[in-house]
């Protein structure tokens, strides 16, 4: 995992509702990439009773091969996702989520999901079609897709809950493919690493059902850009029992202003947490200023059966 200090309050919620869903037998390690700082001591109190172990780890030195991300306020450390596997290199397999989530239902169950494909045809990663954005050559997709030759309905997964294949990702060298692309393509880019990773991913991915990150900010799936290339059943479940709730782009739970579906329950979570004496903002978001809607975060998760 991965997350600068200021947004701490975002991992211990995303963190707090991981442990406190997880079947029963299951425990998980969270390896985190974070710079020192004085958070770190409270983020562990978030999370006392329980099956959540902290790795902490230096962020990755491949940060500074992709240089400044562009247009969205997010700090490089969005990238440690991308070099993960490679910092990992005893892990096969491990779950990514982003630090702007609310866990509703056990991970084990994402893991099934995601199943497995076989040694012949296994994909690089599992993950969830994006609600606003379902081909590269949508808005917002890959900006490069028609210079990169890419079939123009490929469709765009969102980066902020992931399975990933480590062996596969190394054997691959998807970091490799993710910096050259941001070296030649960085100018065109709208959603920096998730935008280079469907770029260079490819077709390399499988989709697992909506439920497993429900991004709000973009009204009804039933509404949405993705909807025809989703089962109606998936659908529903995804809007009356999501398993993961996504606070995507800068409409987080603890900025001001904001009220989306969820935002309750993620506060009460909140509330379990060491900064259970935060208080919801009030005042207007752009009173608050850019710094409000500043979001970096990269997470690894490893779930793992108790012995």
């Amino acid at each position: 995992m991965a997350a600068s200090e200021d947004i701490f309050l975002g991992v211990a919620v995303t963190l707090r509702s991981l442990g406190e869903r997880l079947a029963a037998g299951w425990s998980v390690r969270v390896h985190l990439f974070a710079p020192d700082g004085n958070g770190r001591r409270r983020l562990a109190d978030s999370l006392v009773g329980l099956p959540v172990e902290l790795v902490w780890h230096a962020p990755s030195h491949r940060l500074s091969d992709v240089g400044p991300t562009t247009t969205w306020p997010h700090h490089d450390l969005t990238y440690q996702r991308v070099f993960a596997a490679d910092d990992l290199p005893s892990l096969d397999r491990f779950v990514y989520l982003d630090a702007d989530l609310l866990v509703r239902h056990s991970l084990h169950g994402l893991l099934a999901a995601a199943g497995d494909d076989g040694p012949g045809d296994r994909p690089l990663a599992w993950a969830v079609n994006d609600s606003a954005v379902p081909f590269v050559a949508s808005a917002s997709g890959v900006g490069a897709w028609s210079r990169l030759g890419l079939d123009p309905l490929q469709p765009y997964f969102n980066a902020g809950v992931l399975v990933v294949d480590a062996e596969r990702w190394r054997h691959d060298r998807v970091a490799d493919a993710v910096v050259e692309h941001v070296a030649g393509h960085g100018a065109t880019m709208t959603h920096n690493d998730q935008e280079a990773l469907n770029a260079t991913v490819g077709r390399r991915w499988r989709a697992v059902p909506p439920a497993w990150n429900r991004q709000v900010g973009f009204g009804p799936l039933a509404q949405a850009p993705v909807r025809p290339l989703l089962d109606i059943d998936d659908i529903t479940a995804a809007e009356t029992d999501p398993h993961v709730v996504h606070f995507i782009g800068p409409r987080k739970p603890w900025v001001a202003g904001v009220r989306t579906a969820w935002t309750d329950e993620w506060w009460d979570v909140a509330g379990r947490t060491a900064w259970h004496d935060s208080r919801r903002p009030r005042t207007p978001l752009r009173a608050r200023g850019r710094a409000a809607v500043t979001l970096s975060r990269s997470a690894v998760w490893q779930l793992l059966r108790a012995p």
